[in-house]
């Protein structure tokens, strides 16, 4: 039997969330999924050893639910930064969880978190780079 690592919690069950609660489930972690969508767990794979929570994340009720108090890391990732930096400004400030990372769309919600211990995850500018990289062409800033 795996040892439970870290306590996860990951916000959202799209692809992205999805694939990282399966292989954090996979590698022994405890890891909590929550979503809005009750039919949640009918997407994810039969070895996913995981929990999910049916409810909105930025309810303190429905965070406490999940185990929020306990968790050591949350990981926002749904396809709305505003849900995600709501959820990710909750667990930092109401309950001081120690690790949190927030999947972000625009490049420009970045200045909202400057100085905050909230790690950014923005597949835009990873995609720039990871394209700047093949092609050796250099991108203008924006």
């Amino acid at each position: 039997m795996k040892r439970k690592l870290d306590s996860i919690i990951v916000v959202g069950c799209g692809k992205f969330g999805k694939s990282l609660a399966l292989s954090l489930s996979n590698q022994g972690h405890s890891v909590i999924l929550i979503d809005k969508n009750k039919n949640v767990s009918s997407g994810l794979a039969q070895d996913f050893s995981g929990f999910w929570v049916v409810g909105d994340a930025t309810d303190v009720e429905v965070l406490k639910t999940a185990g929020i108090k306990s968790a050591n890391t949350i990981i926002c990732a749904t396809d709305n930064d505003s849900v995600n930096y709501t959820v990710a400004t909750l667990a930092g400030s109401l309950f001081k969880t120690p690790n949190i990372y927030m999947r972000i769309d625009h490049p420009s919600t970045k200045k909202l978190i400057e100085g905050s211990n909230i790690k950014i995850i923005c597949p835009t500018e990873l995609c720039l780079q990871e394209f700047e990289r093949l092609s050796q062409l250099k991108l203008e800033e924006e």
